[in-house]
């Protein structure tokens, strides 16, 4: 079990309350615990800095994995000529080649997966990624200063690592421990999760949807909750299309 715990309460009121349940999808303008991703990832935008020496191949390519997705993230944030619909459109591309969405997305719908249709399924998958990027997108204007300091990866097996890093802030006493979770198949690498102070991205948000489906009876009122916040989180960056 990963543990779920803060260090520092206030890490969590920076980032973004948590809410669980229907009420953290459907309510207006409420940051996610899954969305403290967006600051983990794009914190990148700054520095990547060198790192401590690893250990195994697979610890060393995923943090040169790591590291290779500031620099794409940097041009990504810094071309001007992007209007919101575009930069959104290439963040969502480079949010599917870097994470494993599908099996994210399975693993936050947990034993819910089993029995919901594959129509259900489909419509899910769609809506957790969306949820996520316009979620990203929308908070772009967010950094302050922050960058990421990369300080190594250890192998937990021949085909997983843990990348270790740890965001730095300006004008704070403390830095904010970020740890990534990067397997590679068939020599390509891909986020399984990201844990931010012991905070994991994916089983927070397993047990928020889980809770979701409880007071909603079923996946497909998961997926109506979530169409909702799409929808909301679109509305707040002026798409229209």
């Amino acid at each position: 079990m990963i543990r779920r715990h803060m260090e520092n309460p206030n890490v969590l009121r920076r980032f973004g309350a948590q809410l669980t349940g229907v009420e953290a999808l459907t309510r207006p303008c409420c940051p996610r615990v899954v969305l403290i991703t967006v600051f983990a990832l794009f914190a990148l935008i700054l520095a990547a800095q060198p790192s401590t020496a690893v250990a195994a191949p697979v610890a060393a390519g995923a943090q040169d994995f790591i590291q290779s997705i500031a620099n794409e993230t940097v041009s990504l944030l810094q071309d001007e000529s992007l209007q919101t619909e575009q930069r959104t459109e290439r963040l969502g591309r480079l949010f599917n080649r870097h994470f494993a969405v599908e099996e994210i997305a399975q693993f936050v719908l947990g034993r819910h997966w089993r029995t919901a249709s594959e129509s259900e399924r489909e419509t899910y998958v769609e809506l957790f990624r969306d949820f996520i990027v316009f979620g990203y997108a929308q908070r772009f204007g967010d950094f302050a200063g922050e960058r990421l300091r990369v300080r190594g990866a250890s192998a937990v097996d021949d085909n997983t690592a843990i990348v270790n890093s740890e965001i730095v802030r300006p004008g704070q006493q403390s830095n904010v421990r970020v740890d990534w979770r990067v397997m590679e198949t068939n020599g390509s690498f891909q986020i399984h999760d990201v844990v931010v102070e012991g905070v994991s991205m994916a089983q927070t948000q397993r047990s928020d949807f889980a809770a979701t489906i409880r007071q909603r009876g079923s996946v497909a009122g998961l997926n109506q909750a979530l169409q909702q916040k799409v929808a909301q989180l679109r509305q707040q960056l002026g798409l229209t299309g």
